[in-house]
């Protein structure tokens, strides 16, 4: 309740279409982050790949997040086993993504499996010198001092916590390489990474 009430009131504030549809990554992302979190089955994870592959190419996050998986911060040791899983999945993406767009859609653009478009100068020089003087200046700041947090607590973070926050960097790199960062329902399937992220470092244990 509280997701769907804070992605209202933020596109609203900013004036921006709100479409029914922007839940679905947020309740998708939401489910992986419950995921990391909670240890559930393999087999809870490539189920919500699937329904997240149908819904869109985001679902390259989840192949992202198999290849952090499989690093052990420990031991410094990798998994192969998980990164060929990752691997696995992350072809699977591609070629669905590229079917779904040359012969369905009939789209003539370049594949860009994160977006439409490659505007990350754009966005940069937006985010550095544009954006602090317009209405823009809310979400600027509030993304450079929840980053600015979580990497104060890095260095507490377990396993899992470090999953978040990779897969959380991710998701902003793309929005800023791919997305228009003005577009604040951009940034909406970030939201439950980071808010989990958040309560889990409030939090003594995770179970």
């Amino acid at each position: 309740m509280f997701l769907i009430l804070y992605n209202f009131l933020i596109c609203s504030w900013y004036g921006y279409y709100y479409y029914p549809w922007d839940f679905i990554d947020t309740i998708l992302f939401l489910l992986l982050a419950i995921w990391i979190i909670k240890d559930k089955s393999y087999a809870y994870f490539i189920f919500l790949f699937i329904i997240t592959l149908l819904n869109g190419e985001r679902a390259i996050f989840f192949s992202i997040l198999m290849f952090f998986n499989s690093f052990d911060f420990k031991s410094k040791k990798i998994n192969f086993k998980i990164v060929l899983i990752g691997l696995i999945l992350f072809i699977a993406t591609l070629l669905y993504v590229d079917f779904i767009r040359e012969y369905i859609t009939k789209s003539n653009n370049n594949l860009n499996f994160l977006g439409n478009s490659f505007v990350l100068n754009q966005n940069i020089k937006n985010f550095i010198f544009t954006n602090w003087f317009n209405h823009n200046f809310f979400y600027s700041i509030s993304l450079i001092f929840i980053n600015i947090y979580f990497f104060s607590n890095f260095f507490k973070f377990n396993k899992k916590q470090i999953n978040l926050f990779l897969i959380f960097l991710t998701q902003i790199i793309s929005v800023f390489i791919f997305g228009v960062i003005e577009e604040t329902r951009v940034f909406q399937f970030i939201i439950p990474v980071g808010l989990l992220l958040f309560i889990s470092i409030h939090e003594k244990k995770i179970n």
